[in-house]
């Protein structure tokens, strides 16, 4: 396991895990997931992985999407994500007041519907790309 001490917090790197620990004035875990692609061939080799991660900030936001939590995309192939995606950004960009409830601590950027917005962007741009691959959250 990798630790990094960066200032005032320590952050340890697993696998494609991360989890912040954050110094005990904080108290403030934070756990998040990768969402990657692997070939659809019995050795899953990757393809390529989302350049941002999700953090467990976002369960109740998205968990009242049409996509839902990440964590129930394991499995699925890409190309069957791509038209709930849009669904969501469009949901969310439409309606926003109706979602701000969901948001964790807008004043600290956690959970907000603008990053929300990013990550579903960022996973719809990867699912477009490689529509074939199978979705992995790690």
């Amino acid at each position: 396991m990798n630790q990094q001490v960066l200032s005032g917090k320590v952050t340890f790197l697993h696998s494609k895990i991360y989890i912040k620990r954050y110094l005990p004035e904080k108290r403030m875990m934070t756990m998040g997931y990768w969402v990657s692609l692997v070939e659809p061939d019995k050795k899953h080799h990757e393809l390529e992985s989302m350049t941002m991660s999700i953090s467990y900030n976002y369960s109740d936001l998205m968990s009242n999407l049409p996509c839902g939590w990440a964590r129930e995309w394991q499995g699925k192939q890409a190309q069957d994500m791509i038209a709930t995606l849009i669904a969501s950004v469009n949901e969310l960009e439409n309606h926003r007041n109706l979602y701000k409830q969901f948001e964790k601590e807008p004043s600290k950027n956690l959970g907000t519907i603008n990053v929300c917005l990013e990550i579903l962007n960022d996973a719809l741009n990867l699912f477009k790309e490689y529509p074939e691959g199978i979705i992995v959250v790690d």
